[in-house]
């Protein structure tokens, strides 16, 4: 099997471990098994103890419990005693010592009248303080060209002032900023997170000023920082950032490859807008796991569930169908799979003949074979594989997330 070019896949997941801790009586139970989560990395085993209200400063309801599983999973320090400092009159809000490995803090927390959750201090010390976040300036419509390199996609934005380019990856659930963009004094570096290839070393958080591109400007925005200054060597190609899901949701996005256009129509609450566009050939409806479209296909007598991610330059499944599919697959070679996290895996890929999508049968696309273990897990996914460029370049599409549809043309 000859050697090919490398493939990247820029799927972000996340790492869980454990840790001891001892508390103290007199915590509410709530606190004490959400310090406990912490330590554990666990945002399932906090969840139950969390009220509907709960409210992280800067990020919007809606992606609220993405935000949430990836601080519990990056959490960087072991928390090992809580000693109960004081509590209000009615036993609202309580201040809580926390003595982790790197010192002591000092963190409230806010109880409904459930005893769940409402709100604590302990993520604001996650960037310096700064002012709130302003609304975002949202188009009503917006239409950019973008460069295609090696299958992916860059747009143009600006990141606090200056023009820069950034790469279009739906894969990721939140906006992410290279990590040689910021200034290193905003920033704090949290710990790792786990991939399609592995763990991701130096992730952090940290604010940037201001950042545009075609979907709008935001101000005084926190982010999440890595390195992917690996990916800029591999593809030849400087980027700022990943622009995620996150920033494509308010819209239905329609990505031409072949006139290298994306157009933004902006929506209402339930998933409309006031634009004219051609005549659909088909409308895929898709269910949502987590922040990656889900839609069912066949390929052979396999019913899959892939996800839809404009960051894969091949289309990927899971390893365990590859023996499975073996006499389905012509001219398999041995290819590199360069995930976010820097880390190089030979896989397996191979021509399918046929993958049924709907009621259309697809042509030759090239899979790579991976394992998706890692990636379903962190997220609780259920996917069998990815449709990536192989698969989205065929045709012009749109991707609407309030109404859940693919939408081919």
């Amino acid at each position: 099997m000859k050697q090919a070019k490398t493939l990247l896949i820029l799927i972000l997941g996340l790492l869980l471990a454990a840790a001891p801790l001892l508390a103290q009586e007199g915590i509410p139970e709530a606190i004490s098994v959400f310090i406990e989560a912490l330590n554990a990395h666990s945002y399932e085993l906090a969840a139950p103890h969390l009220g509907a209200e709960f409210n992280i400063e800067g990020v919007p309801k809606e992606f609220r419990e993405l935000a949430l599983k990836q601080i519990f999973a990056l959490f960087p320090y072991t928390i090992t005693e809580q000693q109960l400092i004081s509590a209000s009159a009615d036993g609202k809000t309580f201040r809580v010592l926390l003595i982790r490995t790197d010192g002591e803090r000092e963190i409230d927390f806010t109880l409904d009248e459930e005893g769940k959750l409402m709100s604590t201090t302990l993520f604001q010390a996650a960037v310096k303080p700064a002012s709130q976040q302003q609304p975002r300036d949202l188009p009503a419509y917006a239409e950019a060209r973008f460069e295609l390199v090696q299958n992916l996609i860059f747009l143009q934005g600006e990141l606090n002032g200056e023009k820069t380019v950034f790469l279009l990856d739906s894969g990721a659930p939140l906006l992410v900023l290279n990590s040689k963009y910021e200034a290193s004094e905003n920033t704090i570096i949290l710990s790792q997170s786990a991939g399609v290839g592995g763990s991701i070393g130096g992730v952090g958080t940290t604010r940037v000023q201001s950042f545009s591109w075609a979907g709008g400007s935001y101000a005084d925005l926190d982010v999440i920082t890595m390195d992917l200054s690996h990916l800029e060597e591999k593809m030849g190609r400087s980027f700022a950032g990943l622009i995620s899901m996150a920033e494509l949701e308010p819209f239905e996005t329609h990505i031409n490859y072949k006139k290298k256009t994306l157009k933004l129509y902006r929506l209402d609450e339930q998933g409309n807008h006031s634009h004219k566009l051609p005549k659909a050939k088909s409308v895929i409806p898709f269910r949502q796991e987590a922040h990656i479209p889900v839609i069912e296909a066949r390929i052979g007598s396999f019913k899959l569930n892939l996800g839809l991610d404009t960051g894969a330059q091949s289309n990927l499944l899971d390893l365990a169908y590859y023996n499975d599919l073996l006499p389905l697959i012509s001219k398999v070679q041995a290819d590199t799979v360069l995930g976010a996290d820097a880390r190089s895996m030979e896989v397996n890929t191979g021509l399918i003949k046929k993958t049924r999508v709907a009621s259309k049968n697809y042509g030759k696309m090239r899979y790579a074979f991976s394992d998706l273990n890692i990636l379903n897990e962190a997220y609780n996914l259920s996917l069998n594989g990815l449709l990536g460029h192989p698969f989205l370049s065929k045709q012009p599409f749109s991707l609407n997330y309030r109404k859940r549809e693919l939408i081919l043309y």
